[in-house]
């Protein structure tokens, strides 16, 4: 059985391993070519360095640029393309994983993590309407660059594979993508930070957190 991505965040020493997979899994070992090089190591700054950098200036250029020209929520472009990449990139990380497992392994990485919150609410926010969209952004702009810097600075994939290698920089875009929303929408001034959202965003809060302990 291959253990490439399970959470447990395994470091794979016994490159034999490798060779006794099927030939569609060899075929996508480049993925994994090299020794972890640690989190905290060189690459892991510069990739934080990076991605952060263009998370921030990004999101402040953007979100300035439009709240200039008075965007609202409603068929916000940026948050859009946004939504699209954030799902297709996580999806890609999914596939991967079927493809490397088999489908039992599927279940035990579902995106049900706290750091994965704007998978959801960032396509809500594009798909839904009134008060609810809102509660979305609102929560997308409270813990969008909170899990972006917990989930790229703090993340064990940089102790399982080469930081440069598809699940590490898979992690730290679909982190640094919540967190360009969060800062667009602070610096667009698209919250609002109610009393009426933070009901929502409680309410949410619950449902999700139950659906990931089940």
């Amino acid at each position: 059985r291959f253990y490439f991505i399970d959470y447990s965040y395994r470091t794979f020493k016994n490159k034999s391993l490798f060779a006794r997979g099927n030939r569609k899994k060899q075929k996508m070992m480049w993925i994994f070519e090299g020794e972890p090089n640690g989190m905290f190591s060189w690459q892991h700054w510069l990739i934080c360095a990076v991605s952060f950098g263009l998370m921030f200036g990004l999101g402040i250029w953007l979100g300035i640029r439009d709240a200039k020209k008075g965007e609202i929520l409603a068929r916000n472009k940026v948050l859009i393309i946004s939504a699209v990449l954030i799902v297709f990139v996580e999806l890609a990380k999914l596939v991967a994983i079927v493809v490397l497992n088999g489908w039992k392994s599927l279940l035990s990485n579902l995106p049900l993590f706290l750091c994965s919150l704007s998978l959801f609410t960032l396509p809500l926010v594009c798909v839904t309407r009134g008060k609810f969209r809102q509660a979305m952004a609102d929560m997308i702009f409270v813990f969008g660059v909170i899990m972006a810097f917990m989930g790229v600075i703090f993340s064990g994939l940089f102790d399982a594979y080469p930081a440069f290698s598809f699940f590490p920089l898979n992690s730290v875009f679909t982190h640094c993508v919540s967190g360009f929303a969060s800062v667009y929408i602070g610096c667009a001034k698209l919250f609002v930070m109610d009393g009426k959202t933070l009901l929502i965003n409680l309410a949410s809060l619950s449902i999700f957190s139950g659906c990931a302990w089940l």
